[in-house]
């Protein structure tokens, strides 16, 4: 391709001094077909070295597409599955794909419960409806508060709770009363002083 354009910008000077080619035309400026050429060669070298990791790139998304788009139907779900989500049966086709995802893991997770544990999680589903939307939204930002907060620190919380549900019932509602009375500073100090109290433990 260079070699072609050298030729086509052969000039022949006339005895008059200006300057033609050898077909008798006046040219473009030799820079600019010159310039031209290495354009077009840089595209292509461009392709050459880097067409097949856009090829690649072009695969793996319309091959991810599908997984991306792709929504969980009922039928997907095994009938133990659809056993347990039954009350969402019927407007299943009307949830988010992401409510249904955490739907199905809610099952999952209740089918691998023992009958202690699955008695302990209605009973807080029924404290749960019991509670007013103020209180439910208040346990929700607590709920996403707790998530952003590092692992080691939901691991001491975990683990805080689990000593707690150990306790004997009167024990806990004990718990329960005096920290309704407290304020919001008490109550700061008080899990720094479990958190530090656990930590020494570990």
């Amino acid at each position: 391709m260079l070699k072609n354009c050298l030729m086509q910008s052969y000039w022949n000077f006339s005895p008059t001094g200006k300057r033609k080619m050898a077909s008798g035309l006046i040219p473009q400026p030799w820079n600019r077909r010159f310039n031209c050429t290495m354009r077009q060669q840089e595209r292509s070298s461009i392709m050459i070295n880097h067409g097949p990791r856009i090829l690649l790139a072009l695969i793996l998304l319309v091959l991810t597409m599908p997984a991306i788009a792709a929504e969980l139907d009922w039928d997907q779900l095994s009938a133990e599955e659809q056993r347990i989500l039954k009350p969402f049966g019927d407007r299943w086709e009307t949830l988010s794909d992401e409510r249904r995802q955490k739907l199905q893991k809610g099952a999952q997770r209740w089918q691998n419960m023992t009958p202690e544990q699955r008695q302990q999680a209605k009973q807080r589903i029924q404290t749960w409806k019991k509670l007013s939307p103020e209180e439910q939204a208040s346990i929700r930002q607590k709920y996403q508060a707790f998530k952003k907060l590092p692992p080691a620190q939901q691991e001491r919380i975990r683990k805080l709770r689990e000593r707690f549900q150990l306790m004997p019932p009167e024990r806990r509602k004990a718990l329960r009363e005096r920290w309704k009375n407290l304020s919001a500073e008490e109550r700061a100090q008080v899990k720094r002083r479990l958190i530090q109290r656990q930590r020494r433990r570990e």
